[in-house]
């Protein structure tokens, strides 16, 4: 939606998937927070790119500048604000989480490198996986996000 419509629009198509996701919200709206600042901060540097560079070249920059930023604000979510409100809410010291963390990688002995060494390469998978499905689609798409399948399809009628 970003790249066909502009930044704002992504913004807008974000919240709108966030305030759906309220309406079954497990994490008393924290963790739709915390994935609508994670997806503007990979959707407007993505958006941004790709706006003054409408290209391939611009799309695939545009979608790798969106992975680093998202996944030092991932990062800094999770530091920060996720795993300090599991720990509240679920009656989990941090240092349990952590455990669990030094469980799979044994040189996990902090809350950053929890988040370093087990979330952050997570959030580099998930915006990798997501740019290379908005690569594969958006040139399909992009004619009909843009009306013009419409238009020829009407053409072709007449």
């Amino acid at each position: 939606g970003a790249f066909s419509m502009g930044p704002v629009a992504g913004l807008i198509i974000l919240g709108l998937k966030s305030l759906i996701g309220c309406l079954t919200s497990s994490t008393m709206y924290v963790g739709e927070l915390a994935d609508f600042i994670m997806g503007a901060a990979f959707v407007l540097p993505a958006a941004l790119i790709y706006q003054r560079n409408k290209s391939r070249k611009g799309a695939l920059i545009g979608m790798a500048v969106g992975t680093v930023v998202a996944t030092i604000v991932a990062v800094l979510r999770n530091l920060y604000i996720m795993i300090p409100f599991y720990g509240t809410a679920y009656g989990m010291p941090v240092e349990a989480i952590v455990g669990m963390g030094t469980a799979i990688i044994p040189a996990v002995d902090s809350t950053l490198k929890f988040v370093l060494l087990i979330t952050a390469p997570f959030n580099v998978l998930k915006w990798v996986l997501i740019s290379a499905l908005t690569g594969l689609m958006y040139k399909p798409l992009s004619p009909i996000l843009h009306g013009r399948k419409r238009a020829k399809t009407e053409a072709k009628a007449n």
